[in-house]
């Protein structure tokens, strides 16, 4: 809602920022803001780095694992700040 009615944020001069209390949360609100105009527009600011050897072995049968899902949305993130593809990862 700040967005649309703070002057600064809803002309495009100023920042905003959202504190989570998780990465896992911090990357869950990055996947929802990108379904909506501010797709583009924001970023995950933390000191974790998506290590593929961090999250060898996580894999339950039954899907995404939260350490996977987190580190699969910060590949997406990062791919897309810096314009690449993505690769494949290998995780077994």
């Amino acid at each position: 809602m700040d967005m649309e009615t703070r002057d600064r944020l809803k002309s495009g001069r100023g920042n905003a920022l959202l504190i989570s209390g998780s990465i896992y949360q911090a990357c869950k609100f990055y996947e929802l803001f990108e379904k909506t105009d501010l797709k583009g527009k924001c970023a995950i600011v933390t000191s974790y780095k998506p290590l593929a050897a961090e999250i060898k072995g996580e894999e339950s049968g039954e899907g995404l694992t939260e350490r996977l899902r987190q580190f699969d949305i910060y590949r997406r993130m990062l791919a897309e700040w810096f314009t690449n593809p993505l690769k494949p990862q290998q995780t077994k």
